[in-house]
């Protein structure tokens, strides 16, 4: 199952005030590419959410994403979540990992586990405990150096959700209602 984030159309809908009727499904399929890149760029994007290290939600709340550590060969990297880049650039619509569509009255964006299966201990506003195995401390031991001790259990991950902020969707919104005036305008309305 994929991992998305989702805008309700109605939620979008509303700001559009007298453009609501024009709002249809049609419509707001056409619209995608517009709407997801709003979502992904500007202030309190997904783009923004990366580079801050800091996940913003609707109800003007953020969640401060906890520094990625050193772990045994690989060194911390330069900013959180960010050591190669594929798992921010499934995000940004960019890479094999990117889920997006528009069904069911939502607009939905995120990533796929298939593809990024950190995105399913990552998206959580709390941590994920991870039980060891044998298997598990043989692969850490021989991929990053990495040997726990006897004693542990488990390992805590902490999430860094990437979040739905305010802004994004008022900048969606606007995505659909340039949308609708510019086919309007072909339309010669």
């Amino acid at each position: 199952m994929n991992v998305t984030v989702s805008v309700r159309a109605e939620t979008l809908r509303k700001r559009l005030d007298t453009l609501k009727r024009r709002a249809s499904a049609a419509v707001m399929r056409e619209a995608q590419p517009e709407v997801f890149k709003a979502a992904r760029e500007g202030p309190r994007g997904i783009s923004d959410q990366f580079r801050s290290g800091v996940g913003y939600f609707q109800n003007n709340t953020a969640i401060r994403w906890e520094p990625t550590k050193e772990f045994g060969y690989q060194r911390k990297p330069t900013r959180t979540l960010i050591r190669t880049g594929f798992y921010r650039d499934a995000w940004m619509g960019r890479n094999a990992g990117t889920v997006e569509g528009y069904t069911a009255g939502r607009f939905n964006f995120g990533v796929s586990p298939a593809v990024c299966p950190q995105v399913n201990v990552f998206q959580k506003s709390g941590v994920t405990r991870i039980g060891v195995t044998q298997k598990m401390r043989g692969f850490l031991g021989f991929m990053f150096g990495v040997h726990l001790r006897k004693s542990t259990k488990v390992i805590v991950v902490p999430g860094r959700p990437v979040g739905v902020s305010a802004e994004m969707v008022a900048r969606m919104a606007e995505a659909i209602k340039r949308h609708i005036l510019k086919g309007d305008k072909a339309a010669g309305r």
